[in-house]
């Protein structure tokens, strides 16, 4: 079994292709001040996830979407979650307003389909058309 999370990249192929093992050590031995940005919620996987990054010496930045005002993750209150999460690692976090793409999108159609007596699917329209082009502009 594996012990850590190089083991489990490398295990069980590392005999059977030693290139895996080359692979995941130059990947290891490049990443201090390597910048990755990380799409930051303000939620325990986002997190998690900054925090290890950061933990492991990439040079992390927070970036989190402005979806539409209100509650909860995807809100105004992920983005103070967010901006604290950061502010408490020492690392940079931005915010790109993305709620009239966000209406348009995906608040919109999500009406429409109710109106029409279908169910929409607003996630997965949400992560396609709305989320992974404005963080992939910025980084």
């Amino acid at each position: 079994m594996a012990d850590t999370v190089t083991d489990a990249l490398t295990y069980p192929s590392a005999t059977s292709k030693p290139g895996v093992t080359a692979v995941v050590e130059k990947a290891g031995a490049e990443k201090q001040g390597t910048k990755v940005v990380v799409g930051l919620s303000g939620g325990v996987d986002s997190s998690t996830a900054i925090a290890l990054l950061h933990d492991q010496g990439y040079a992390v930045e927070g970036l989190t979407l402005w979806l539409m005002k209100g509650k909860g993750q995807c809100c105004s209150e992920g983005m103070v979650d967010a901006a604290q999460i950061c502010e408490n690692m020492g690392v940079e976090h931005y915010i790109v307003d993305i709620r009239e793409t966000f209406e348009k999108y995906i608040v919109n159609y999500l009406v429409e389909g109710y109106e029409a007596g279908i169910t929409p699917l607003p996630c997965s329209n949400c992560n396609r058309m709305v989320k992974f082009s404005p963080m992939w502009d910025y980084a």
